[in-house]
């Protein structure tokens, strides 16, 4: 970055369009930072949807399954839910 900036009309081209090239170039800054902002939130809300999802998902197979008796009442097996 320049310490100072050259004066516009010190320069040998056409002040209007250097100006409006610069603010070109000042909203395309702007706007790519509002663009990253957005995907940094959408990707966050993502990744925390999908978190909430595995906590659930974990939290539902971890607990021990029910023990239901067999027809004959021999052995205790499983209940797949």
């Amino acid at each position: 970055m320049p310490k100072t900036l050259t004066p516009l009309s010190a320069m040998q081209c056409d002040v209007a369009s250097v100006q409006a090239f610069q603010r070109l170039v000042g909203w395309t800054w702007v706007l790519t930072g509002l663009a990253f902002a957005i995907a940094q939130l959408a990707v966050a809300a993502v990744f925390l949807a999908l978190g909430c999802v595995a906590v659930r998902r974990f939290r539902n197979t971890s607990a021990a399954p029910e023990r239901v008796p067999v027809q004959d009442g021999s052995r205790l097996r499983a209940r797949r839910s």
